[in-house]
């Protein structure tokens, strides 16, 4: 669950950051894609704690790509490059890394676990 847990803290950084970098009331684009995406996340990443919905956290994944397209665009545009793109393109980087890590990463595959449980060994 680990993955998640950080997932939900970069999340909580998306959503505190136009705080951080002091975004005015008139970058309402930069206020909406960092409350937005922050918001999203936290969901994926709350649900994916709940058995059946184990594989939300593969829809960070499209919030994540969405953001740094967002931030690879707005980036292109001026020199140099805006703190706040800076932040939400490696904001979407490491959400990236962590999304495609499986939710339940610190315990055995299934069949393994199966086997265990019914004493069998790796010596046959």
């Amino acid at each position: 669950m680990w993955p998640r847990v950080v997932e939900f803290m970069l999340a909580c950084w998306l959503a505190i950051s136009p705080f951080v970098f002091r975004y005015s009331a008139e970058q309402t684009a930069n206020w909406s894609i960092d409350v937005g995406a922050g918001a999203a996340v936290m969901a994926f990443s709350a649900a994916a704690h709940h058995r059946r919905l184990r594989y939300a956290h593969v829809g960070t994944l499209a919030v994540s790509l969405a953001l740094a397209a967002w931030s690879y665009v707005r980036a292109n545009a001026a020199w140099p490059v805006p703190p706040a793109e800076q932040n939400h393109l490696l904001v979407a980087l490491l959400l990236l890394m962590f999304a495609v890590i499986p939710t339940n990463c610190n315990e055995p595959p299934p069949a393994w676990r199966a086997a265990f449980a019914f004493g069998e060994t790796s010596a046959k």
